[in-house]
């Protein structure tokens, strides 16, 4: 009886901890851009930076998992992808790294306000630019942003906004099915 007790135990907590979600999240954050980055650049700026696919998986997790689901994959996909695939480059992985993990914060956050939930996806990307832009600018986080970060970060993801407004509305309204 005593086996049978810790089996299910260890079930219990391997369902609560959604380790297979955790890794499934992780692998799609890690896969996602490296599809991006295979596809030809637009002006010499890769795709991924356009249309924002590490952001894709750790916002499926907000809306569907726990919360460290997400946050894993916010932390460890964009060095995963730099080891892997060489993208993103060296000296912007802690910035991406940083956005990633802002931008989780926010959607989860966000999501439990009923009135922003069809914009929790944008609205969390947009807060997530400003913090970065906020925290490096002022010193509080010793990370170098290029002049023109915040213009430049919104202005040239505004088809990956708009991708993760979409993804956003289809996967609420699917939700509430």
């Amino acid at each position: 009886m005593g086996t049978m007790n810790t089996l299910t135990a260890k079930a219990g907590l391997a369902e609560k901890l959604q380790i297979k979600e955790t890794i499934a999240v992780f692998g799609a954050a890690v896969i996602l851009p490296i599809i991006f980055h295979l596809l030809p650049n637009i002006n010499g700026t890769p795709l991924g930076k356009y249309a924002l696919p590490i952001f894709y998986a750790p916002f499926i997790a907000v809306l569907f998992f726990r919360f460290h689901t997400a946050l894993i994959a916010s932390l460890l996909a964009p060095l995963a992808n730099y080891l892997i695939a060489g993208n993103p480059a060296f000296e912007i992985v802690q910035l991406i790294t940083l956005e990633l993990t802002l931008f989780v914060a926010a959607a989860y956050l966000l999501k439990r306000l009923n009135r922003v939930k069809y914009a929790v996806a944008p609205l969390s990307y947009l807060l997530s630019i400003f913090a970065v832009y906020i925290l490096t600018s002022t010193g509080v986080i010793g990370l170098q942003i290029k002049s023109g970060y915040l213009i430049n970060s919104v202005t040239t993801a505004l088809p990956g906004i708009l991708i993760l407004t979409l993804l956003n509305f289809i996967l609420i309204r699917r939700k509430q099915d």
